[in-house]
């Protein structure tokens, strides 16, 4: 018989015992193989026939649990031991087996220069004893080692039952890993199946909790429009009715409160509407130019008023994948917004280009970047940012009030159509909102 060093393989010069080993090994495999049985009953019977194989009364196999850096003891001839676990250390025979991936064979514990000193004899029929790592070829590092003890006949263990046992573990050592790794990825795919299942769960819950919360702030908001369009109303008509000096600044400021609250209930509205918006609608191609030059028609009034120049510069429609309620929207709040922080005699002015979208994770084939510039007093640099954050209100003109909610909403939107916005300064004066959304070309995702 050679034992070949490192290749944990033995060749016999007698068929007859090589003949038999091939006969253990492949039921051993076949055993391991079998999808019928449970990993335990699967390695409980393999280490019955490996102690059979080689002549032995005990022996376990024991795993390393990388969680805790210990060998976990999976099956043995003592059922009191299965499940408890070792800590990974050189002072222990299987310990020093898995640190130094070497196997180890003790004719006599008792005389052996590391271990006699803790052997326990009474735990033993004999003092030999044999432990060997269980490692894939080309590992350095096992993940676990077997032991077998009490040769059945009473006798010490040969250097050929140490032989056979190396042999046994060269062989089983890639397939009862790799029944290992079957079994873990088995017990994450349940796992994974209960989280999925627990979190489709809470996101319906969400969904309806979310849905419900928004129908009662949808519902309560829109309830304190009416009577406060009568509060309007009527204010109205006492203007009209004539009022005396004293009375007419009273009454313009509770018109003036009247009307921002009224805005403001609106803008709230709006924001409840974005989650409706966002789960029944469906993103389509839109004209660009149609919308923007529809809600240009909505705020020419108040540039009239202030004698603001409204501009869209000289460039060709762009059809983009949107939301159709949220890039009105969108336009909207950005108009309104230029509008709102343009002095008299001002101007604004919209635009957009169109490039290739580069990203392979972008929808579309192209990017197109809708910009609004104003002549406003714009915004300042530690603002640029945070100006997009809900209920956050950049001072541009004190004259002028705001909830902090409008731009909140078009940053909202954005992000729904897959883009983002962004405010930069304007070389003459003002601020350019940017925000980009996408073109289809060769189609959208």
């Amino acid at each position: 018989m050679r034992i070949v060093p490192g290749k944990m393989r033995m060749i016999h010069n007698n068929d007859s015992w090589a003949s038999r080993d091939m006969q253990l090994v492949v039921r051993v495999i076949n055993l391991l193989a079998d999808r019928g049985m449970t990993l335990q009953q699967k390695l409980d019977m393999s280490l019955k026939m490996i102690l059979e194989g080689i002549g032995a009364l005990n022996g376990s196999i024991m795993i390393i649990d990388q969680t805790e850096a210990k060998l976990k003891v999976w099956a043995a001839t003592n059922k009191d031991i299965i499940c408890k676990k070792q800590p990974v250390s050189e002072e222990s025979i299987s310990g020093c087996v898995f640190l130094r991936n070497e196997p180890i064979f003790i004719r006599d514990i008792n005389k052996h220069p590391d271990f006699a000193p803790k052997a326990r004899p009474d735990n033993y029929r004999t003092s030999s004893l044999i432990c060997v790592p269980l490692a894939t070829t080309g590992e350095d590092k096992p993940f676990g080692v077997i032991n077998v003890s009490d040769r059945n006949d009473s006798t010490w263990f040969s250097s050929q039952d140490f032989a056979l046992l190396m042999d046994y573990a060269a062989w089983i050592s890639p397939l009862l890993e790799n029944t290992f790794l079957v079994e873990d990825l088995a017990r994450e795919k349940e796992r994974y199946k209960r989280l999925s299942y627990e979190l489709e769960i809470k996101q319906k819950e969400l969904m309806i909790s979310t849905s419900e919360r928004s129908e009662l702030i949808q519902m309560v908001v829109h309830d304190f429009k009416s009577p406060l369009s009568a509060v309007i109303s009527n204010l109205d008509l006492l203007s009209y009715m004539g009022l005396s000096q004293e009375q007419q600044p009273v009454v313009k400021t509770a018109v003036d409160g009247s009307k921002k609250l009224l805005e403001m209930i609106n803008e709230f509205l709006d924001v409840a509407r974005l989650d409706h918006w966002q789960e029944t609608g469906e993103l389509k191609d839109i004209s660009l130019m149609g919308v923007v030059k529809e809600e240009l028609e909505e705020v020419f009034p108040v540039a009239r008023k202030k004698k603001i120049f409204l501009e869209v510069a000289e460039v060709e429609d762009v059809v983009v994948h949107a939301h159709e309620n949220l890039l009105q929207h969108l336009v909207k709040n950005l108009l309104s917004n230029a509008v709102k922080y343009t002095p008299d005699n001002g101007a604004v002015r919209i635009y957009w280009t169109v490039k290739k979208a580069r990203r392979l994770t972008d929808r579309c084939t192209r990017l197109v970047t809708l910009c609004v510039e104003d002549s406003g007093p714009g915004v300042p640099e530690e603002m640029k940012k945070s100006i997009f954050d809900r209920f956050t209100r950049v001072k541009r003109d004190r004259h002028i009030q705001g909830s902090g909610v409008g731009l909140f909403i078009c940053n909202r939107i954005a992000t729904i159509m897959g883009g983002k916005i962004w405010v930069e300064d304007v070389l003459s004066g003002g601020s350019r909102f940017c925000v980009t959304m996408f073109a289809p070309e060769d189609g959208c995702a």
